[in-house]
C-alpha cells in the first residue's frame, strides 16, 4: 500500500519537471509579434528577444528576460532534483513564478515605442513559456504536499 502512495508523488514530480521544461524547449518560437505600417509583419523569436540580434528592438541582451530564462532553468532543474529529494519542489515554486511573470512582461520590456504605426502583441512562445511555468509552479507546490500527506498516513 505504501508503494502506491509514493508512486503518486513520484509521478507528480516527473510531471512537474516535464511541464516546467516544456516552455524552455520552445525557445525558438515567436516571443513578440510586430505589425508595422513601415516594415510589415515581423516575428521575434524568444531567443532573439532574450539575447538580441542587433536590431533597434533587440539591440543586445535583455536583462529581464535573461533573468526569467535563468529562473526557468533553475526551476526545471529543481523539479528534476525533486524526483529524488521531495522538499525541493517548494524551492522550484518561486523560480517558476518569477520566470512566468517576467515572460508575461515581454511586451513592456521590449516595447517602449508602441504607437499607431507599430503594434506589438505576444508571440505564441512567450505565452506557452508563461503558461508552462505557471503550471510548473502550481505542480511544484502540490507535489511536496502530496508527499507529506502520504507520509502521514
Amino acid at each position: 500500500m505504501s508503494e502506491k502512495k509514493s508512486n503518486k508523488s513520484l509521478i507528480l514530480s516527473i510531471i512537474t519537471a516535464v511541464v516546467g521544461t516544456i516552455g524552455l524547449a520552445l525557445i525558438f518560437l515567436s516571443g513578440l509579434h510586430l505589425e508595422s505600417t513601415n516594415i510589415g509583419t515581423v516575428d521575434y523569436s524568444l531567443i532573439t528577444c532574450i539575447f538580441g540580434d542587433g536590431s533597434a528592438l533587440t539591440p543586445g541582451v535583455n536583462a529581464g528576460l535573461l533573468t526569467g530564462f535563468i529562473f526557468g532553468v533553475v526551476g526545471a532543474l529543481l523539479s528534476f532534483a525533486s524526483i529524488k529529494t521531495r522538499g525541493l519542489g517548494f524551492l522550484a515554486f518561486p523560480c517558476f513564478v518569477v520566470s512566468s511573470v517576467l515572460f508575461l512582461c515581454i511586451k513592456p520590456m521590449l516595447n517602449p515605442f508602441e504607437n499607431a504605426s507599430n503594434i506589438y502583441t505576444f508571440g505564441i512562445g512567450s505565452i506557452i513559456m508563461a503558461i508552462s511555468h505557471i503550471g510548473g509552479a502550481v505542480l511544484s507546490l502540490v507535489t511536496p504536499i502530496v508527499s507529506i500527506v502520504e507520509n502521514r498516513k
